[in-house]
């Protein structure tokens, strides 16, 4: 990878990272439902008015939407809000590339190698130490809806399969469209009808920098970024670095609200993050003998 490449692959991990610690500071004024119309709002607007929409149909928006930020978003948010820590939360995001596994496993006919198993093994061992130092039902409804948004985000990757070609920036604002009244809906049913406006009313300075952050650092800086990566690397060389992802959450959950981990957490934690980089390394490894394969044939 390019020096510039590397400096962007961390920026984008650091501010991922940094946001779920702005995630919880947004709830000093607002619920979660509430936070995430507001964040969306700002994303769109003003922006889709200067932004041309992506040469995609509407159904790819939608989906991208449905799991992306309504899956993704709608659940995370809420297991921060039900109890679950910021660094965990991150780190328990990481499911996804098990979840992206087995969807290739088993709608796409994907044949792992027992090495990428054996880090996949790793990583379960470590997310179900996790699970077992939750206690009560409210941080065990956390600990299952951040497995439920990992499945979105594996979701969303398998439909973003080949769509390359498409302008992420524009994907990222234009999908915003759905998710507003969703979860002002949500926030309505769960959180009342004035959680939003009650919200403005007790605006902290903290949760006010934090839905700032989350909508444009977060969102519409860090993610294109990504997608350039993406665009230039395969994924098997460039996710290994989300896995820095929960390492900058925890470090900064740290010096924000004094997060610590039992020895039990410490070992679950590094448990998973060896198992998924045993996974990703396992990959890379593949796709080089792969090429190499490839290239030794053409030769002959």
């Amino acid at each position: 990878m390019a020096f510039t490449h590397i400096l962007m692959a961390l920026a984008v991990c650091f501010l991922w990272g940094c946001n779920f610690i702005a995630i919880k500071y947004s709830y000093e004024s607002f619920p979660p439902f509430a936070s995430l119309t507001i964040r969306f709002i700002l994303t769109l607007i003003p922006l889709i008015f200067f932004v041309p929409r992506p040469k995609c149909s509407w159904g790819l928006l939608f989906k991208i939407s449905l799991f992306q930020w309504i899956g993704q978003f709608g659940m995370s948010y809420s297991a921060i809000y039900l109890g679950l820590t910021p660094g965990l939360t991150a780190l328990l995001l990481q499911s996804h590339i098990i979840f992206t596994l087995l969807i290739s496993i088993f709608f796409y006919q994907y044949k792992p190698q027992m090495i990428e198993l054996l880090g996949i093994c790793i990583a379960v061992l470590g997310f179900s130490l996790i699970g077992s130092q939750i206690d009560g039902a409210i941080f065990i409804g956390g600990f299952l809806c951040v497995l439920f948004a990992g499945l979105s985000i594996a979701c969303s990757t398998m439909i973003l399969r080949g769509q390359r070609n498409l302008n992420m920036f524009q994907i990222i604002i234009w999908s915003c469209i759905f998710p507003i009244l969703p979860m002002y809906g949500l926030s309505w049913f769960f959180e009342g009808p004035q959680a939003v406006f009650e919200g403005f009313s007790k605006l902290t300075v903290n949760a006010g920098i934090s839905l700032l952050y989350t909508a444009y650092f977060s969102t519409i800086v860090a993610t294109p970024l990504w997608g350039i990566l993406l665009k230039n690397y395969e994924p098997a060389k460039i996710t290994p670095f989300m896995l820095l992802i929960p390492v900058f959450a925890m470090i900064s959950s740290y010096f924000a609200f004094g997060e610590t981990l039992t020895t039990t957490s410490i070992l679950a934690s590094a448990l998973t993050i060896i198992g998924l980089f045993v996974n990703q390394l396992s990959r890379r490894l593949t796709n080089r003998f792969i090429t190499a394969k490839e290239s030794r044939i053409e030769k002959a």
